[in-house]
């Protein structure tokens, strides 16, 4: 796969809001064609503000023609609680796209299962897989902590830990009984969540890609702060992922 050209640029943000009412997710945007026209599903930004804070990767969550990128975070460290802090005009440094994105398949059926801050990509691969209508399934522990329904196609399915709405339970449990193979699944979500995945997907022989979540400085592999142990020897988050095909990381789960 071709890399995505790369920018880094001092961008002013377009917008900055919660993403509803409510919403503890935040949804903000900012012009950049070069990272709108070369970005793929699965591939991240980082954000940096002046001053001693460190660079934080950010999923993009959508792309537009006319160069709007969008990112969707939810507010859990002193990184994305000052970047939550900004507003619409304040500046920020915008390095990407980074990372290996998801292989698109080119035909169905398709599972899209996001869970928690793993729901970010899953707007950018579900409208780049539209023409194979792939079901789209994402969890959080709350109605709040879920992107808003209107973001998704009606073919999308929701979870919640604590029942708050649509389906009380997991992910994983809630897309189990709709798999039919042979097909291909596409997740993105914390460490248990995909292991879960795994050991239920596993027998049916479909295929899949997940993109994992890691902790990363400098988003370009130099800093080895992301380094993962797979079937083909350590591999780095950040540059030769996040995606990747999920028998090969499936030990690091």
């Amino acid at each position: 796969m071709a890399k995505s050209k790369r920018a880094c640029e001092k961008l002013q943000i377009a917008q900055i809001r919660p993403a509803t009412k409510g919403s503890g997710l935040m949804l903000l945007s900012f012009f950049s064609p070069e990272i709108a026209l070369s970005a793929k599903p699965g591939q991240f930004i980082e954000i940096g503000f002046d001053g001693p804070t460190l660079p934080k990767p950010f999923s993009i969550h959508d792309v537009y023609e006319y160069g709007i990128v969008e990112i969707l975070y939810q507010v859990v460290g002193s990184g994305t609680q000052k970047l939550a802090s900004l507003n619409d005009g304040d500046e920020i440094v915008v390095f990407g796209p980074l990372g290996k994105g998801f292989d698109l398949p080119e035909e169905g059926p398709v599972y899209l299962v996001g869970g928690g801050t793993g729901n970010a990509p899953m707007k950018f691969l579900q409208k780049k897989l539209a023409k194979l209508s792939p079901k789209t399934f994402l969890g959080a522990r709350t109605k709040t902590l879920l992107p808003p329904q209107e973001m998704f196609d009606g073919n999308t399915y929701f979870a919640t830990d604590d029942g708050s709405t649509g389906f009380k339970g997991t992910v994983v449990d809630l897309m189990s009984g709709q798999l039919l193979p042979p097909g291909h699944i596409l997740a993105c979500g914390p460490r248990p969540m995909l292991r879960g995945l795994w050991e239920f997907s596993k027998g049916f022989g479909v295929s899949c890609q997940f993109s994992l979540e890691s902790y990363m400085a400098c988003g370009v592999g130099a800093c080895l702060g992301c380094v993962i142990q797979t079937t083909s020897g350590y591999k780095k988050v950040c540059s030769d992922g996040p995606v990747f095909n999920a028998s090969e990381v499936a030990d690091a789960l």
